[in-house]
């Protein structure tokens, strides 16, 4: 079976765009897969990238909660892509989840998705108005079929599609033909996000741990989308952020941005898919 890399997605005012600087480390994971770590930088980020010549599937993971095909029961990052058959390489949190009770996101609590998810053609939520659609189609020994949707095309696509192999939902498209195309440039906070071009898929992960003493601050959507250009990207959308905006890198000791939860009845790690 191939290897996978899988993805599964504080509110401050400030119009400035952080200058890219080269990584401060990086290290190989697999052939044709490489993390940076941008840690001198004004908004310090995580990034995987991943050749899409090498024979890897970007796979979307979640534990349906028992008798239900919607609803998922929380689990966090590492905890799928450990638990994936084959083992992920990597993995980020999706987009977001919405608790059954609004009490925090708890270990084994059902939630449901707020965009869209389809897991092996399997149709948990179809997209809303308003989504786009990252699709992923299945490696055939040659580059795997990788696009975004609006929620109009999805939906005109036959059941069958390889287009509906893999597929998730975002409300932010940060990066349309190499040009930025959000509007939530104000917002800082913890993000992810994932792109790709015609060689390159992209995954980042801004720090969760910033240093404001020495100007450090919480990405905003247009930070982001300078890290998508800085490697090239073409295409990009928002996944989650805030305490969800966890990264997984197998082979790196320890999570990536752990998310010691801020809510005051959770410990540990929190758990967001």
């Amino acid at each position: 079976m191939l290897p996978t890399f899988s993805a599964v997605v504080f509110l401050m005012t400030s119009n400035a765009i952080a200058q890219v600087m080269e990584a401060t480390s990086s290290e190989q994971l697999a052939v044709g897969l490489q993390y940076y770590y941008h840690g001198s930088d004004e908004t310090p980020m995580h990034v995987i990238v991943f050749d899409r010549q090498a024979p890897y599937e970007l796979r979307i993971m979640a534990e349906d909660a028992p008798g239900n095909s919607v609803h998922s029961l929380t689990r966090t990052v590492a905890h799928l892509a450990q638990a994936h058959v084959p083992r992920a390489l990597a993995a980020v949190n999706g987009y977001t989840w919405e608790p059954k009770v609004r009490k925090g996101v708890l270990s084994g609590q059902e939630v449901w998705p707020t965009r869209a998810i389809v897991i092996n053609y399997d149709v948990k939520k179809k997209p809303a108005q308003g989504d786009t659609v990252l699709v992923s189609g299945p490696y055939r020994g040659a580059r795997p079929i990788l696009s975004l949707l609006t929620a109009d095309d999805w939906h005109a696509l036959d059941a069958n599609s390889e287009s509906r192999y893999q597929n998730i939902g975002s409300g932010t498209h940060v990066l349309e033909a190499g040009v930025c195309t959000s509007w939530r440039f104000d917002e800082e906070n913890a993000r992810s996000a994932i792109g790709f071009s015609d060689r390159l898929v992209v995954i980042v992960s801004s720090e969760h741990r910033i240093d404001s003493d020495v100007g450090q601050r919480f990405a905003n959507t247009g930070d982001v989308c300078a890290f998508m250009e800085f490697y090239g990207v073409l295409h990009a959308i928002m996944l989650d952020g805030s305490t969800a905006a966890q990264m997984y890198v197998d082979g790196i000791e320890g999570a990536i941005n752990p998310l010691a939860s801020s809510i005051p009845y959770t410990a540990g790690v929190r758990h967001v898919a």
